[in-house]
């Protein structure tokens, strides 16, 4: 029986996972929107929201493989995007208030986040030698650090990188699924 990291690693479904993306999120979108409760709706929009901002802002601090992010969220932890993407969907989940599938999400999408992050490091060694091998030393995975990492910019965003993460789309998706969310509740 394979483990938890091979599931998690298996390329095919990976790919997999990847091509049917739109049909999935499309589907969970339509899935809770008819499942919001109103006494979960305020709180989990907050956690949301809180989360779709960090991914903005990650969006306009990063440009993929070309420059090694370290401005903005970038100086606190090594993988904002993945924390930015766990509130966000978490506080979706939220708001249906079925908190027992906020507890299973949260090992599951652990158990996603270091699996991914432990493919995308030696890319970045490769990448970026020993800038990243400082960063790294420096900066923590996860769980964000209380000081600034001190070769980075906090106020840092810039449109380019915002747009070739397609910000804007996300803006816009997310968006829609919070108002649709606000009318049902």
């Amino acid at each position: 029986m394979p483990s938890i990291n091979d599931v998690f690693n298996d390329r095919t479904l990976r790919k997999t996972l990847l091509a049917l993306r739109l049909p999935i999120a499309l589907g969970l979108a339509a899935a809770l929107i008819v499942n919001i409760d109103p006494a979960w709706f305020w709180p989990g929009l907050i956690v949301s929201v809180m989360g779709m901002l960090l991914q903005l802002w990650v969006f306009g601090c990063i440009k993929t493989r070309e420059v090694l992010a370290v401005n903005g969220p970038y100086m606190f932890v090594r993988n904002p995007m993945y924390i930015a993407r766990f509130l966000l969907i978490a506080g979706l989940i939220l708001m249906t208030g079925y908190l027992w599938f906020l507890l299973v999400f949260v090992p599951l999408y652990y158990f996603y986040m270091a699996n991914r992050v432990n493919r995308e490091e030696p890319v970045l060694v490769e990448a970026f030698g020993e800038a990243y091998r400082e960063y790294r030393n420096h900066v923590p995975r996860f769980i964000p650090r209380l000081t600034p990492y001190e070769k980075g910019r906090f106020a840092f965003f810039s449109m380019e990188n915002f747009q070739r993460q397609h910000g804007v789309l996300n803006l816009l998706a997310f968006s829609m699924i919070y108002i649709a969310c606000y009318v049902v509740h």
